[in-house]
């Protein structure tokens, strides 16, 4: 795994690309324990004039909007990691439209993360997104194509795995 500043991969990051995170709290180890994989949160990366930014699902905000400095920063204590996705151009605005569409909308509940929530509720519940489901809509509905399961079951280790986990990963330090 390549290991590189934020400074060295900023001109590269582009709309549509996923940045994943590895937090250390015990939230994070119940997520990663909950789903079985490597990483507990992702945000994709959303163009807004010009300014990087991210946008993202939290338990206490929704659907949100953050520069990828701040996001950064409240995370310098984890591993985030940036692994590029093959979204056109075309689509990578498309990325952007979608994720515009759902900021300030509910995060799912906790009731959904840890499975009590009925498969009916959870895929016809489209105004709450887990972080993973939310960059999942946004992806698909760009047009690109995630070999993950279905809506309502994506976890963060979905997206992981889809592009390459660490075989393509790069672990953005400083």
């Amino acid at each position: 795994m390549r290991i590189m500043t934020y400074e060295e991969i900023r001109p590269f990051i582009r709309e549509g690309d996923p940045l994943l995170t590895r937090d250390r709290g015990p939230v994070g180890g119940l997520i990663r324990l909950r789903t079985g994989g490597p990483v507990n949160h992702v945000a994709g990366k959303t163009l807004v004039e010009s300014r990087h930014m991210l946008t993202q699902s939290t338990f206490f905000r929704g659907v949100h909007l953050l520069p990828v400095s701040e996001f950064l920063h409240r995370r310098k204590k984890s591993d985030v990691y940036w692994l590029p996705c093959d979204l056109t151009g075309e689509q990578r605005e498309a990325f952007g439209a979608a994720m515009a569409d759902t900021w300030g909308l509910d995060y799912e509940s906790l009731k959904g993360m840890f499975g009590t929530a009925t498969q009916n509720e959870r895929l016809t519940r489209n105004s709450r997104w887990f972080c993973s489901e939310l960059y999942k809509y946004a992806y698909e509905t760009a047009g690109g194509e995630l070999l993950v399961k279905p809506a309502g079951l994506t976890w963060p280790s979905d997206i992981w795995n889809a592009f390459g986990g660490e075989a393509t990963a790069i672990l953005i330090k400083g």
